[in-house]
């Protein structure tokens, strides 16, 4: 069995060997089918970021399961050790062996490609469908369907997240911040680490049969939640960021999604 500690599970990961190599699988939210508010409306949240947010618009997505956590070094360690996905290189000041002495934080100095390799060996593994969320999914599963700006609401709470306010300038243990929860209780979806969506980096509005969900197409992709080292008005769940597909950002990870594909309505 792949070696757990007792922090990990206890917050609901469970460790297998399928195949003869360990996994780790992580807790999941449910997100239910239905339409919710995608985008900034400029009247609303003055720090809308105008030519990236809008127009605000409705979406309507299948329901799909979510990490309630992001993707940790534990997790992302039995990937590594079964050669499934490279070493995480150095990248600014992180090592892999400094990221493997506190293995239930958030894996980071992965690419996208790193992410989707990642979740392609869960898959062949376990028969389960695993990947990344598409960005509609990852922005409801952050604000749920009335537009909120934070997943608690919509006043800045500098208590609930890690983000560069704090002076922590590091990154933080998944469970740091259980306050940091969005409507369908998942957590840590703003602050700490930028979390790799599935989606091209595209114009609004958000249609997931335009071909942004291809996964062979090229160009940049998607980054959503901010991190330790933004300011709170990034860490917004309509912010949107995008990066080099190739590029392992050092305060970026990603999130896992069981489900099927979902299109955009």
């Amino acid at each position: 069995m792949p070696t757990l500690s007792r922090s990990l599970h206890q917050l609901g990961f469970a460790a297998h060997v399928i195949q003869g190599m360990s996994i780790i699988k992580p807790p999941l939210c449910h997100v239910p089918a239905g339409p919710f508010l995608m985008g900034s409306d400029p009247e609303y949240d003055r720090h809308t970021a105008i030519r990236y947010e809008v127009p605000q618009h409705l979406v309507s997505i299948e329901a799909f399961e979510v990490g309630k956590y992001p993707v940790t070094v534990a997790e992302y360690a039995c990937a590594v050790h079964a050669n499934a996905v490279r070493m995480p290189p150095v990248s600014m000041d992180i090592w892999w062996d400094k990221q493997l002495r506190h293995k239930n934080c958030p894996v980071v100095c992965v690419s996208w490609r790193d992410a989707v390799a990642y979740c392609s060996w869960l898959t062949a593994l376990t028969g389960e469908q695993w990947r990344l969320p598409t960005e509609a999914e990852w922005e409801k599963a952050a604000r749920g369907t009335d537009g909120r700006i934070y997943p608690w609401g919509d006043q800045w709470d500098q208590t609930r997240a890690n983000t560069d306010e704090n002076s922590i300038h590091h990154i933080v243990p998944i469970d740091a911040y259980p306050n940091n929860v969005s409507p369908y209780n998942v957590v840590g979806m703003v602050g700490n680490i930028w979390e790799w969506c599935h989606s091209l980096a595209e114009p609004y509005p958000y249609r997931a049969d335009d071909g942004r969900e291809d996964t062979e197409a090229n160009g940049r992709r998607v980054l959503r939640g901010g991190s330790w080292a933004e300011p709170f008005t990034i860490t917004r769940t309509a912010f949107r960021y995008d990066d080099d597909t190739n590029f392992p950002l050092s305060h970026a990870g990603f999130r896992l999604v069981r489900g099927i594909q979902t299109v955009g309505k």
